[in-house]
């Protein structure tokens, strides 16, 4: 029987993907990862997490030759492994797949670029998964020595949800860290009074409108809780090309909350206009336009329906273990 590993940023006991790539592939799969704490300060994440991330995929090197594959979840697993085998020039006979990759603007730019690009030129790595149409674009022109091993799918990532009471209390939620326009999403609530603001995001300084509340430690499920006790949620994107938000998009579409988001290709091929959300320029007037259709009993209704119809059709880990198989293997995936 085909053997696979799949190497995690975070504890791998009862993570769904590794039983679904079992499933979609006939393999026996094996899982690896890293325990961290959900409250992390900046000392934390730069000065133990970093350097953990990057020692960790190196204590898998004499375990590879078990394996006839290893899936990266971490794309610095990936780009570790590849660069240390290139450099020593190890003859490794498993494959390496990347299965999320997001190149911000500094990883972009010289030197960055250049060792990233070096790292997964390795011949062990066959692929590198991101996931929207713009990033895909993006990449293969940042990297176009590797532009052959970029694909491109709909990322999916279950977040339980069992036992959490729904309710509208009314308020817009805004989350995550990664490139979000606070500074907008902020100056404009500070201006409407009436309408209320919820972040979770542990970079933005609070506000002294009373009607923004900043949560900067808010986590698992009272964070889930959060979602599920919202009116919309609200995404404004700094970088239109970065893959951003996918994860906090599909907990509100499984939890039947409308979408607000800025024009970008962060939620390319995940957002639908108009059906499971809406898409706006990043602009007030544009903002006043969308929250007035989700004021509206009936459109919100009929957004929220199917944003739960669409979770359940697009966004199981089933289909999204069957689509990294078939990337992998090369196959077209639609």
């Amino acid at each position: 029987m085909k053997q696979i590993a799949i190497l995690y940023d975070s504890v791998p006991e009862g993570n769904p993907l590794t039983a679904a790539l079992g499933r979609a592939s006939g393999a026996a799969v094996e899982a690896f990862g890293m325990w961290f704490p959900a409250r992390r300060t900046a000392f934390w994440r730069y000065c133990v997490q970093t350097p953990l991330m990057a020692l960790f995929p190196l204590g898998m090197l004499s375990r590879l030759s078990r394996f006839d594959a290893v899936y990266c979840w971490q794309q610095n697993f990936g780009i570790v492994l590849g660069f240390v085998i290139r450099l020593f020039r190890l003859k490794v006979g498993t494959d390496l797949h990347v299965l999320t990759f997001i190149a911000a603007g500094s990883r972009r730019r010289r030197p960055l670029r250049g060792l990233i690009s070096y790292a997964l030129g390795c011949t062990a790595i066959k692929t590198v998964v991101c996931y929207s149409e713009a990033e895909l674009k993006l990449y293969r022109e940042t990297f176009p020595a590797v532009a052959d091993k970029f694909r491109v799918t709909v990322l999916v990532e279950e977040t339980p949800h069992d036992g959490i009471e729904m309710e509208d209390r009314g308020y817009f939620l805004a989350a995550g860290r990664e490139n979000r326009d606070y500074d907008f999403l902020v100056s404009y609530f500070e201006q409407r009074p009436d309408e209320r603001l919820v972040v979770v995001c542990d970079t933005v300084a609070s506000s002294m409108a009373p009607n923004i509340d900043i949560r900067a430690a808010t986590y698992g499920r009272d964070y889930v809780d959060l979602v599920a006790k919202c009116h919309a949620v609200v995404f404004a994107f700094r970088d239109p090309a970065i893959s951003s938000g996918q994860l906090v998009f599909q907990l509100a579409l499984a939890l039947g909350k409308p979408v607000i988001a800025t024009a970008s290709g962060c939620l390319e091929g995940y957002l639908v206009p108009g059906e499971n959300g809406l898409e706006i320029s990043k602009d007030v007037t544009a903002l006043d336009a969308a929250i007035a259709v989700l004021r509206d009993p009936t459109a919100w209704r009929r957004i929220a329906a199917a944003a739960m119809a669409d979770h359940a059709a697009r966004f199981t880990m089933d289909s999204f273990a069957e689509r990294i198989i078939a990337i992998t293997a090369r196959e077209e995936v639609g």
